[in-house]
């Protein structure tokens, strides 16, 4: 019966299967897909099948698309076939295609990535690859493993396991039961020693992620899920711990972070309403530092708004007013405009803080729009008449417009720049035209403003983004931040989890990498920094921080650090950077 199972629904096998190629890896034909400049590789291991299965293919092309380099090699080199199988039976071709030749070939693979750039290399097996996947991970050859329906695999096997693994089984398994499942879970228990996760799928049979009928609804369904489990696994195992710690190897100086968030205080005193305002700075761990009085800001009862920060320095608006504020000494530079940017019938749009290195300059961007009166606030987005960019410069204390015709930029939210290398950086929606068919299309864009010629440029976005249409680009919501000195990108692709993106290299498409995944459980989410024992400090629904691990998607909320008024009450900043007003 086991053997039967392990030879049930054979996949027609196609060298040229997949957007990948074959190249020979340490004497291997080896199907490769994904950027070679990836810092994090998977290796998948095939069932008795071999490396030509369509389907197997295809989800190493799924798991390159999220930022892996992706090799299959050729272990099997003969695959079992289910015609031979009277003259040639399942154990009999066990002899020659044993686990133990595809785990010691495993090895020099596994050096190869290592020495080609991978600073961690993580395993998925599928039924005869699981058991090779079980030894790697007894001698941490592998940073994290995944086995899903696998073979031969024992309770003894699994306790000797020294790296994070997760288990996907099926409720229909006669080489790898449900009651085995729960053995290994129960054993994985009582050892401790590793991350573990066992999960046994309803109403499908062995072998069912990678040979399953196209027909088969639930079969497809499951495969579908456990896909997603397996990339969800390498993202936030301790896999993933080697992914934040490499992208927050450029910030050395990590202990110098802090976060700001204005919060309102009212009191009544004497039977008069008093109202303040304070800045909670908290450090990279998360811990509350100090609350700094914004009292030079407040004339009546509104709040000051955060519209930027860069290096130690924030931007702050109130009334008229723009400052260049240094939290820290506590003191500011003061411009006055010549209009409310979030008057009435006005608003900003966009904001960020740059500086200018070449002139010593710090500077301002703003575009805010003017609204019709005839409508109601709560119709100001639809009915925007005109909106502005304008620049100002603390060093020459000069305000400058800039030409609308050189912003091609269409907005649908508020939105603060993250300021990186002095560039304030921003994520917009871009209106091209198809002559070709006479409409107007919507493509996100990464913006960055340069200070010193003060010009509106692109950078490249991953190019994940290019399996999403063009209705779900113009929906999703984009978050930006800077992790370990690089661009971040946090978004929801799917409605289910936030993917977190780093780009390693500036400007450099291929080298985006996805760092993490996390849960969906609230509406926004963004990365801010990464505290000294690898979990994150992130921003919710724009108004809190709270402290999220990623090994076991637990999150605390920073007590007394929240604030319900405004988008712009949040910032990020470093306190020794050498700049002061």
């Amino acid at each position: 019966m086991a053997g039967h199972q392990c030879c049930s629904n054979p996949p027609t096998l196609d060298p040229s299967a997949g957007a990948g190629h074959v190249e020979q890896l340490c004497g291997l034909s080896t199907y490769v897909t994904g950027s070679p400049s990836a810092k994090h590789a998977i290796i998948l291991i095939s069932d008795i099948f071999g490396y030509e299965a369509p389907k197997l293919r295809k989800l190493a092309d799924k798991v390159s698309a999220a930022g892996y380099y992706v090799v299959v090699p050729d272990f099997i080199r003969e695959p079992f076939v289910l015609e031979d199988i009277a003259n040639n039976p399942l154990e009999v071709w066990l002899k020659d295609h044993g686990t133990d030749k595809g785990f010691e070939e495993a090895k020099p693979i596994i050096e190869t990535l290592k020495s080609k750039g991978a600073s961690s290399v993580g395993a998925a097996g599928f039924c005869w690859g699981g058991k090779v996947v079980v030894e790697l991970s007894k001698v941490e050859l592998i940073q994290a493993a995944v086995i899903l329906h696998p073979a031969w695999v024992t309770v003894d096997d699994i306790k000797g396991v020294k790296v994070p693994i997760a288990v996907l089984g099926a409720e229909i398994d006669h080489i790898a039961p449900p009651e085995l499942l729960k053995q290994y879970d129960e054993a994985l228990t009582s050892q401790s020693k590793v991350d573990f996760y066992v999960k046994i799928f309803p109403k499908v049979i062995h072998g069912w992620t990678t040979r399953y009928e196209d027909e088969d609804e639930v079969a497809v369904k499951s495969a579908v899920e456990a896909h997603q489990n397996l990339l969800d696994w390498f993202a936030n195992s301790e896999f993933a711990k080697a992914r934040y710690d490499t992208a927050n190897e450029p910030n050395n100086n990590m202990t110098l972070w802090r976060c700001g968030c204005i919060e309102e205080r009212k009191d009544i005193n004497s039977g008069v309403l008093l109202f303040s305002a304070w800045l909670n700075i908290i450090d990279y761990n998360g811990f509350m530092l100090e609350a700094k009085s914004l009292d030079l800001f407040i004339v009546g009862s509104e709040t000051p708004e955060i519209l930027g920060s860069c290096n130690n320095l924030l931007l702050v608006y109130y009334r008229f007013y723009l400052y260049l504020w240094n939290p820290s000494s506590g003191t500011h530079d003061m411009f006055e405009l010549d209009y409310d940017i979030t008057g009435h019938f006005c608003g900003l749009l966009m904001c960020g803080l740059g500086y200018d290195s070449s002139s010593d300059d710090y500077k301002a961007v703003l575009v805010s729009y003017t609204a019709s009166p005839t409508v109601s606030p709560n119709d100001y987005y639809d009915s925007l008449e005109y909106f502005s960019i304008s620049t100002y410069s603390f060093r020459t204390n000069t305000l400058k417009k800039i030409d609308n015709n050189e912003f091609p930029y269409n907005f649908d939210s508020h939105t603060q720049g993250v300021t990186l290398n002095g560039a304030p950086h921003w994520v917009l929606l871009r209106e091209e035209y198809n002559a070709e068919v006479n409409s107007k299309s919507l493509k996100v864009a990464l913006v960055y403003f340069d200070p010193a010629k003060e010009h509106f440029y692109e950078l490249p976005l991953p190019c994940m983004l290019d399996k999403h249409s063009q209705f779900e680009l113009e929906i999703l919501e984009f978050e930006l931040g800077v992790l370990g000195g690089c661009l971040s990108l946090t978004y929801d692709p799917n409605g289910s989890h936030f993917e977190t993106w780093v780009m390693k290299k500036y400007g450099v498409e291929e080298s985006w990498e996805k760092l993490f995944v996390i849960p969906k459980v609230e509406y926004l989410m963004r990365p801010l920094c990464f505290t000294k024992n690898g979990d994150v400090l992130m921003e919710v629904n724009l108004k809190k921080i709270v402290i999220y691990n990623l090994l076991n998607n637990s999150r605390t909320v920073i007590p007394n650090i929240e604030s319900d008024y405004s988008v712009f009450g949040l910032c990020v900043y470093n306190v020794e950077s050498g700049s002061s007003i």
